[in-house]
């Protein structure tokens, strides 16, 4: 009813900040090779990036807490600007910040005598304020509003120790045997991959 229209309180905005930015990431590494023998290779690299005005949503509505007296009941009440009648503000800004770092070791053996040998050991640590899922950004918000630093910590999926090694072992062929020294016996081949890692952080809600 255009002549008496009816608003359903406490309303719900969304806004984009001022001084909105660009995200970017900037990624950098330096590694120093070792040759060992003929068919040995070492490898020590440091590998990182950091990300910089991420997008991230806040309430700029936040409720304030009281101690003793704040309940979902009154969370409305409880917010600083037009409590009643407004609720949520979600203001989305470039305010969020991540970055990974790591020592990344690898040891190669070339196919030499039937065997080689691909060793790779990554000690990391990822840090950020809120992180994405497989599929999007994950679900939860930031315990305070008003202050991101509080939330910035390790991240979901930080695996600081991934211990990752592939072999390869060739049968040597048994010519002197003939036909079944050759096809029977020799040229068989076994191959393996083995991978090791550490857990990844668990939340505990109360």
């Amino acid at each position: 009813n255009a002549s008496n229209p009816i608003f359903s309180l406490p309303l719900t905005g969304n806004y984009l900040a001022e001084n909105s930015g660009s995200p970017y990431v900037q990624q950098y590494n330096l590694a120093v090779q070792q040759q060992i023998g003929a068919q040995m290779n070492i490898q020590v690299a440091y590998v990182g990036n950091t990300s910089r005005k991420l997008y991230l949503q806040r309430d700029a509505n936040t409720p304030t807490y009281i101690p003793g007296g704040s309940t979902a009941a009154n969370v409305n009440a409880r917010r600083p600007y037009l409590p009643g009648k407004f609720a949520a503000i979600y203001e989305t800004e470039t305010a969020a910040n991540a970055s990974y770092n790591s020592l990344q070791a690898t040891i190669t053996r070339r196919f030499a005598r039937g065997f080689s040998v691909l060793a790779n050991y990554p000690f990391s640590k990822s840090l950020d304020l809120l992180s994405d899922g497989p599929t999007g950004p994950a679900s939860g918000s930031f315990p305070n509003y008003n202050n991101f630093a509080a939330d910035r910590a390790v991240s979901n999926f930080n695996t600081p120790h991934v211990l990752a090694v592939s072999w390869i072992w060739q049968a040597p062929s048994f010519q002197h045997w003939g036909w079944a020294g050759k096809q029977l016996i020799g040229g068989w081949q076994l191959n393996g991959v083995t991978t090791a890692r550490s857990g990844q952080p668990i939340n505990v809600t109360s």
